[in-house]
């Protein structure tokens, strides 16, 4: 994003709704650029932007081919920012993910070596096979925005964004899970989805995604704390955070899930759907902004009791009952 469509006019700015109507034109380009990549993932799409608008980190499930890593891989493209990518394994060393201290020889000076976390988008594939020690130092540095190298804090860039991939059936730590603003799944795409895309690969000699859709950077680094800061002042009307609430704390009371959500659940859901409502070019958040994100929330937060896994129930299925127990606010 060129300096002069740079979100960075304040509410009492006149011209407030100019700024907001380029952000969303550019937002908006940056949607169809990733379209072109996966046309058959729509919602992941809108996720991944929501998540990415609300400033928070995200975690993507889906099985093998089901293109998580390509639309990390096309966000990458589209964004000028720094990006690093890393397979996760039992063996990766936490100084490829965090960076160390080095002392160069022959001297007694030091000198940082970063790793991954200190671009500002990571990809993280595979996270359910990185050893604890990866896991832990990811934990701090998703809530504290920093890691501690050489007995001192240090800063993560801003923007900061972590995109995690895990495979479909494995699990991560409740308290980790915790950290990701949110979790999508990706599914196989339908069947007329799937020939399209088949079609547009033959048509395209069967090249790389990415090359053949020609992506370029569509938004800076730079501008998206200013872009951040603009979703963040979307109204929310009283009924809706009640509903959100309402939502949230039936969770604790609900026998299919081990334990219900904390509050930091109901501060997620408001942060994506004021960035699901900016993405559609909203004046302000819905119910029906908050209960379409509710699942992909809810999802990294709660699990299911042993008996009613035994049983054969899905999270998502008993969501979308607490759902239809929880009806949206009359307008």
């Amino acid at each position: 994003m060129t300096d002069s469509s740079a979100p960075d006019a304040t509410p009492a700015d006149s011209g407030e709704s100019g700024v907001k109507a380029r952000a969303l034109a550019r937002l908006q380009a940056l949607r169809q650029a990733l379209l072109k990549v996966l046309p058959q993932q729509e919602a992941a799409v809108d996720g991944l932007l929501a998540t990415l608008l609300a400033g928070g980190h995200l975690l993507l499930e889906g099985p093998t081919g089901s293109g998580k890593t390509l639309l990390v891989r096309a966000l990458a493209a589209s964004l000028d920012a720094g990006f690093a990518r890393l397979h996760c394994h039992p063996a990766l060393p936490p100084a490829e993910v965090a960076g160390e201290i080095v002392t160069d020889a022959g001297s007694d000076s030091a000198r940082l070596r970063r790793g991954a976390l200190f671009n500002s988008l990571v990809l993280l594939e595979e996270l359910q096979r990185a050893p604890p020690a990866i896991l832990n130092l990811l934990d701090d540095a998703l809530q504290g925005r920093q890691l501690s190298l050489g007995g001192r804090p240090v800063p993560l860039p801003a923007p900061f964004m972590v995109i995690a991939t895990r495979s479909s059936g494995s699990d991560l730590p409740l308290a980790l899970r915790d950290r990701f603003l949110a979790h999508l799944r990706l599914e196989w795409p339908a069947e007329g989805q799937e020939l399209a895309a088949l079609r547009q690969a033959v048509q395209q000699g069967h090249g790389d995604p990415l090359e053949t859709a020609t992506l370029r950077p569509l938004l800076q680094a730079r501008d998206l704390p200013a872009l951040q800061r603009l979703v963040a002042g979307l109204p929310v009307a009283e009924p809706v955070l009640e509903h959100a609430v309402r939502l949230i704390r039936l969770t604790r009371e609900w026998p299919a899930f081990e334990q219900g959500a904390g509050p930091r659940a109901g501060q997620a859901l408001l942060r994506l759907a004021q960035a699901q409502a900016f993405l559609r070019g909203g004046d302000s958040v819905t119910p029906e902004d908050v209960r379409t994100l509710l699942p992909a929330v809810l999802r990294p937060r709660l699990r299911l009791t042993p008996e009613r896994e035994f049983e054969g129930d899905s999270l998502d299925g008993q969501i979308l009952k607490l759902l239809g127990q929880c009806p949206a606010p009359r307008p």
